[in-house]
């Protein structure tokens, strides 16, 4: 039994929280020892006189430091859980590759920005930015390069993120990419649109050399009245198509 709670023990110092947790419970441990000795040992006796006149405490105030001391424990152990879940939970939400946002924060993130802005009644468009040819750029370069432009293009976007902008990467292994613009009516999302389309027209420089990277957007405006997320994110994939298939591609068009 013995080795088993020495076993414990230590892998309960290992945790960094459960270190210090350890070391707290250990401090009171401490205290609670030395106040109990202290009601213990006669008064009468040099030794039990100075650790009275030291530790001259009521059972009453020995439990409220013991209550105090848990409390204490506790509010430590849940601060230090929210911090670690906050930073977990920031990890899970954001792409390795390029830094931003990804699907699974997507999933959460935007149904709560689309229930505040139709609270607040904001405007609110979508768009959407899409590589041209990033599957042919992949095998004409190999995939080392390809992720390094992805990771060039997301430090492009979030340099041009605004206050009111939200932007993700769609899934783990896609090219393409999702702003959600807060207070923006369709005819500034285009524009909006557009800049971030030219961001890119002196290419993306990887290791030395030059990539002409050109990309085409779709935009459209939410509907609070007659959208879901579904129906507005429908639309905006089709507009993305659309300028997909003009020849050149490379431009922004918008659905309504």
């Amino acid at each position: 039994m013995l080795p088993y709670i020495k076993s414990s023990l230590r892998k309960l110092k290992q945790d960094a929280l459960s270190k210090a947790l350890y070391d707290i419970f250990k401090s009171a441990l401490l205290v609670i020892i030395t106040l109990l000795i202290a009601k213990l040992v006669p008064s009468d006796t040099s030794i039990g006189s100075i650790i009275n006149k030291t530790f001259n405490l009521s059972v009453l105030n020995i439990f409220l430091v013991i209550v105090v001391t848990i409390a204490l424990t506790l509010l430590i152990a849940i601060l230090y859980s929210r911090k670690k879940y906050n930073l977990l939970k920031q990890d899970n939400f954001t792409d390795e590759l390029t830094g931003m946002l990804n699907q699974k924060a997507f999933n959460e993130i935007v149904p709560k920005i689309i229930e505040n802005c139709k609270r607040q009644k904001q405007k609110l468009s979508l768009i959407i930015i899409d590589i041209d040819d990033f599957k042919k750029f992949n095998t004409e370069f190999s995939y080392q390069i390809a992720d390094k432009v992805l990771a060039k293009v997301g430090d492009l976007l979030k340099s041009d993120s605004r206050a009111t902008d939200t932007s993700f990467r769609q899934y783990f292994k896609g090219d393409e990419f999702i702003v959600l613009a807060k207070e923006t009516d369709l005819a500034n999302a285009v524009t909006a649109a557009n800049r971030k389309r030219n961001l890119f027209k002196t290419g993306i420089e990887v290791n030395g050399q030059v990539y002409n990277v050109t990309v085409s957007c779709g935009v459209t405006e939410y509907n609070f009245i007659s959208d879901t997320q579904e129906t507005a994110l429908v639309r905006l994939k089709n507009a993305l198509q659309i300028a997909k298939g003009k020849v050149k591609k490379n431009c922004v068009e918008a659905l309504i």
